[in-house]
């Protein structure tokens, strides 16, 4: 029995009921641990008593319930109540805002209350955000609020959680109604697992770093960078969230701007912003330093119990090296995260496009080189074969067929050198042969084979459009390069 379908107010027997007593009732009726019958039944031995039993136990006195259901319905009516103060004490829950129902309250900062609701007119669910009320009165803080949100706004990139919606309430509390995603932030993915592997760690970062490009480009400075405002959703999806401190970075309007206010979370604040000073994009870099540590390592940079001690840290101290405590990860994340958390701006990464690059570099030869990798590419090309349609409908169907045989060659080729290039080293192991690092050559024609394995998903495409065999002339040439070089690395050995 639904909830809709009883509703034990309306029994005139259940009118001097407790509050307490007319939800356990409510309870055990919806939950089928009693009949309606056996409660009213209950109900009017509690009234006939003096002093009245509690309504539990006089059902379970009745043999109405047994000691696991009396056990199981308290903890139940437990839950219940606990649910009901903290709607009584959070006034927002269960309201309507616009077209959005809220839900349920998901997280609190110092700009305001997050809350997750249902836009009913669009049928989606949405984040909703409202400015605190101490804050909407104060009208300068509420005139921030409403500039930011709609700076934020004019932002469109994926890797950045869009604003939808700035609107006020019947008081005039402004909020904003943003895109909701499904999954957790950085903070929570970290927290449940023992490590994040280096490559997942580095995309992670690099998708931010292009969603702060993004918002940099705008003059848009996040100044709250931290794990908890990154996102990430399905499907590999990353979004920076929370512009709530977001500052326009040219034309600062003074007279919405306290001298001396210190914005930001301590743990992730650069020294600009611990000394009350000017910030710009080189911010954003130093915090987006800080979360790179947190996501290699699981570990803040810079703990301390009190703001005294993060400051001295933050301004004195050299970061930690990520090796002291990732054996596994590339030494080139410590470079690239003492760059980001240079004490000085000028020192550090002056964007962060500078800041993709160094992480593309990382990705296509310290961790493009590693092994999984290689399997991956092996995998995925074997399973890009394109077979002819078998009852072909259009002329699409016949340049399929013909590309589909070229398609599979290409796709052998680079398994075969892939896998001939895994035995040789594993031989060289053996052999207790040492090659000595690898050469900038080396690393490109690495670079080179899984640049020409991403080359393979265009083949089909591109032979729908007539071009196959100018790409197939391509791959060839980019297939007997890469062959011969690692034949002459004695990569693969020649027949004798």
């Amino acid at each position: 029995m639904s909830s809709s379908q009883f509703d034990l107010r309306k029994s005139t027997a259940a009118l001097d009921l407790s509050p307490r007593d007319q939800l356990l009732g409510k309870l055990a009726v919806v939950g089928n641990f009693v009949s309606e019958k056996q409660l009213k039944a209950a109900i009017k031995v509690q009234q006939a008593e003096s002093p009245s039993p509690p309504l539990g136990e006089l059902l379970l006195r009745m043999h109405f319930l047994s000691q696991s259901q009396h056990s199981r319905l308290k903890q139940l009516h437990t839950q219940a109540s606990e649910r009901q103060q903290a709607k009584s004490k959070d006034p927002w829950l269960g309201k309507t805002l616009g077209s959005c129902k809220i839900q349920a309250k998901i997280g609190q900062g110092g700009m305001g209350a997050v809350y997750k609701a249902l836009d009913q007119a669009l049928d989606r669910t949405v984040v909703i955000k409202i400015i605190p009320k101490e804050l909407a009165r104060n009208e300068e803080q509420a005139a921030r609020f409403v500039r930011e949100a709609r700076a934020a706004a004019r932002l469109e990139h994926p890797n950045i959680v869009q604003v939808y919606r700035i609107a006020k309430t019947e008081d005039g509390i402004p909020f904003i109604v943003m895109q909701f995603v499904a999954g957790g932030n950085l903070e929570q993915y970290v927290s449940r697992r023992v490590l994040l592997d280096p490559l997942e760690a580095t995309r992670i970062i690099k998708a931010s770093a292009l969603g702060l490009k993004a918002a940099h480009a705008q003059g848009l400075v996040h100044r709250d960078i931290k794990p908890e405002n990154i996102l990430l959703g399905h499907d590999e999806e990353v979004k920076v969230a929370d512009f709530g401190l977001a500052k326009q970075a040219s034309a600062i309007d003074a007279s919405l701007t306290a001298a001396g206010q210190i914005m930001g979370t301590p743990y992730f604040m650069a020294p600009e912003q611990w000394n009350a000073e000017p910030v710009d994009r080189r911010t954003d870099l130093y915090a987006l330093g800080c979360t790179y540590f947190f996501a290699l390592t699981g570990k803040r940079p810079f703990d301390g119990d009190t703001a005294a001690q993060l400051l001295n840290q933050h301004l004195n101290r050299p970061p930690p090296k990520v090796l002291d405590l990732q054996p596994n990860a590339p030494a080139a994340t410590d470079d690239i995260i003492a760059k980001l958390m240079a004490k000085a701006p000028s020192d550090r990464y002056q964007d962060a496009a500078s800041l993709i690059e160094s992480l593309n570099r990382l990705l296509a030869t310290d961790l493009g080189s590693a092994q999984e990798w290689n399997d991956q590419l092996t995998q995925s090309s074997a399973a890009l074969v394109v077979e002819p349609t078998a009852t072909p409908s259009s002329g699409f169907a016949s340049s399929t067929s013909s590309v589909s045989v070229t398609f599979d060659s290409h796709s052998q080729t680079l398994a075969q050198i892939l896998s001939a290039k895994k035995k040789a080293e594993e031989k060289d192991v053996q052999k207790k042969v040492h090659r000595g690092p690898k050469t900038q050559s080396q690393k490109t024609i690495e670079v080179g084979a899984i640049l020409l394995g991403a080359m393979l998903m265009i083949v089909a495409w591109v032979g729908r459009t007539g071009q196959s065999e100018t790409m197939n002339r391509t791959l060839k040439r980019m297939r007997t390069q890469i062959t011969d070089y690692l034949e002459s690395q004695e990569y693969i050995e020649s027949e004798e």
